[in-house]
């Protein structure tokens, strides 16, 4: 006698997967007043590396030079924060329209003096930023916790083991996501889609 499953199906390779949330590092997650706190600045001239979404930003006040008719008024200048800066919140690529792509380099990329969306911590937003493997052990802890941020690396780590600490609640890490990967030496930025990511409100 012949077992039949009316239920067996064939995937393509990757088709499917038990985590299907789609995490890319960047993105501002979906909120129905998320988008009104999205902030405009400006990428500063001392960025020697071009901006991308998910990368902890400082924050400072502009002169009438950047002037943004669109936000009505001066656009901060924005750009990495290293522990010598305050930190003020995590670019997004969300509303940051018009940034360059090419076949080598798929990732959007904002160079010094282009405009680049973020959101500043205290927001109650949640970003979808690049992390290592100590992050994807905290899975079980108690919120909010205090994070660590590697400037080197661009992603979040344990308390301690970064260039600066973060309050932040952990909402959600895999290792299953798509987080961004610069080549200095070439300029391209690619995405790394089996990459570590968390979901983190600020």
């Amino acid at each position: 006698m012949t077992t039949f499953n009316p239920f067996v199906i064939t995937n393509v390779q990757d088709g499917f997967s038990v985590q299907s949330q789609g995490y890319w590092q960047g993105d501002l997650l979906d909120d129905p007043s998320g988008r009104f706190q999205l902030s405009a600045g400006v990428v500063a001239s001392t960025e020697t590396a071009p901006m991308w979404g998910g990368i902890a930003v400082f924050e400072k006040t502009a002169g009438s030079s950047t002037y943004d008719a669109v936000q009505g008024g001066s656009a901060p200048l924005i750009g990495r924060c290293t522990g010598s800066d305050t930190f003020a919140g995590f670019s997004v690529f969300n509303g940051s329209y018009s940034l360059p792509t090419t076949p080598q380099s798929p990732v959007p990329l904002g160079s010094p003096g282009n405009s680049f969306n973020f959101v500043r911590k205290g927001t109650n937003n949640r970003v979808v930023v690049k992390c290592n493997s100590a992050v994807l052990a905290l899975v079980g802890s108690e919120n909010p916790l205090s994070l660590g941020w590697d400037a080197t690396n661009q992603q979040l780590v344990a308390a301690g083991a970064g260039d600066f600490n973060i309050t932040a609640t952990l909402l959600a890490v895999t290792s299953n996501g798509a987080n961004v990967s610069y080549d200095s030496g070439t300029g391209f930025a690619t995405w790394n889609t089996s990459g570590n990511v968390a979901v983190i409100q600020i």
